[in-house]
């Protein structure tokens, strides 16, 4: 019998110790963490003590906003700068993190969020990775924890580094936005730039085509001093596919996906057109408001060049712009047309994007669609043919057929 009760003894010790929570499990225990030092760890056995994330974009699924199983660390910067907070590959679980600016981690909140990041990229087994800019003298709480859902929590073991970058570009983060002054010629790069803005899902005219952000982003901060309406161009300046969003005054840093105010993927003007894809955009501004302006590319594309900002009005768009303006057109034979008679000229710059207008099912509702608009008389024909011709080469055309002005019969695309 006693020996008995010895293995029964034995077995539950064993239990118990596999299964004791770590020594910072608890906020208020949290352990100083050194720079650039791997840091051994595990959050087998952590229990929940830190609160929901909101707002952060890499976590998947978006309703599911815990970081469970947590640990905890400290770090106090010594100067200015960004760094790395990483267990990207040197963990065995699918981990979660995130940074606050507190000086007692038991006070972490949104409030004080920094950054968050679900799955780094490039990261295996789900690992986590992310940047986020440090001011001298200020602490910081650095939460560890797993991915959870109804099937359970995620926890391990593994290594964890502070990694000091001095290799980033200086405004590539929202909280270290550089000020933005009217100019022409501006110069810029987003190469090597992290993406820290929102994703913006559901917005198929700036953030289409199975890219629902601006990737590599960098950000500006431009507080008018009239009130009006300013032009971002990108147009024949840069090399790359770009995109350009605008948060509204007040705006969180980074912003939420509903503080955006205005945006676009592919301006309207000739040298933005295919294949350039650059970015043109206008935006109204009040008289002492401060806006974010957020630069970055489609997918993960990145480049560098110049952008002209100014205080311009927006250009008068084409008189047929909208549908109940329509330019009437005759009908003429095919041999006529093979002549060039019944041809008229028109454009499509600086045409606006129809309200109420789904885009055009040949694009699977995405792009941005500046329209503008025609009309005929059957004239007893029971078939026409309609042929465009653009000055530009690679010039893209979709025409679309109506009945009316709200009953789409078909959709044709075309290259020039």
């Amino acid at each position: 019998m006693n020996r008995f009760l010895l293995v029964a003894c034995l077995i539950s010790a064993t239990y118990f110790h596999a299964f004791a929570q770590p020594a910072n499990d608890d906020c208020a225990n949290a352990i100083a963490i050194t720079l650039d030092t791997d840091v051994e760890f595990s959050t087998i056995g952590a229990t929940d003590v830190g609160p929901n994330v909101m707002g952060c974009s890499s976590f998947t699924p978006a309703e599911n906003d815990s970081i469970p199983a947590d640990i905890w660390y400290t770090y106090t910067a010594a100067e200015d700068g960004f760094l790395e907070w990483t267990n990207c590959s040197t963990a065995d679980f699918d981990s979660r993190m995130a940074v606050y600016a507190t000086d007692d981690p038991c006070m972490a909140s949104n409030d004080n969020l920094v950054n968050c990041n679900d799955d780094g990229s490039g990261c295996d087994l789900f690992t986590s990775s992310m940047l986020f800019s440090v001011t001298a003298g200020q602490a910081y709480a650095l939460r560890l924890g797993g991915f959870g859902d109804e099937e359970g929590t995620a926890s391990g073991t593994g290594t964890v580094r502070l990694i000091v970058r001095d290799d980033l570009l200086p405004n590539d983060f929202c909280a270290n936005a550089a000020t933005l002054t009217l100019g022409m010629g501006q110069q810029f790069t987003t190469v090597g730039a992290t993406t820290d803005g929102p994703n913006h899902p559901g917005n198929a005219e700036c953030f289409g085509f199975n890219s629902i952000t601006a990737g590599q982003d960098i950000w500006y901060d431009y507080t008018a001093d009239f009130t009006g309406t300013v032009r971002m161009d990108f147009c024949g300046m840069i090399t790359y596919d770009s995109r350009v969003a605008i948060y509204a005054p007040g705006s969180s840093c980074p912003p939420l996906a509903e503080d955006l105010l205005a945006c676009n993927d592919d301006g309207a003007e000739p040298d933005c057109a295919q294949p350039n894809f650059h970015s043109d955009i206008f935006f109204d501004v009040v008289n002492g408001e401060t806006y974010k302006i957020r630069v970055g590319g489609f997918g993960n594309e990145s480049g560098s060049g110049t952008f002209d900002f100014t205080a311009e009005d927006r250009p008068a768009p084409p008189a047929n712009d909208i549908c109940d303006n329509a330019i009437p057109v005759d009908v003429v034979t095919y041999e006529a047309a093979e002549n060039g008679d019944g041809f008229i000229e028109g454009t499509t710059i600086a045409a606006t994007v129809p309200d109420g207008f789904a885009p055009p099912a040949c694009t699977n509702d995405q792009g941005t669609f500046h329209s503008v608009w025609y009309s005929f008389e059957s004239a007893g024909n029971e078939e026409v043919q309609v042929s465009l011709t653009g000055t530009l080469p690679g010039s893209n055309f979709i025409v679309e057929l109506f009945s009316d002005c709200s009953t789409r019969i078909d959709t044709s695309g075309g290259n020039n």
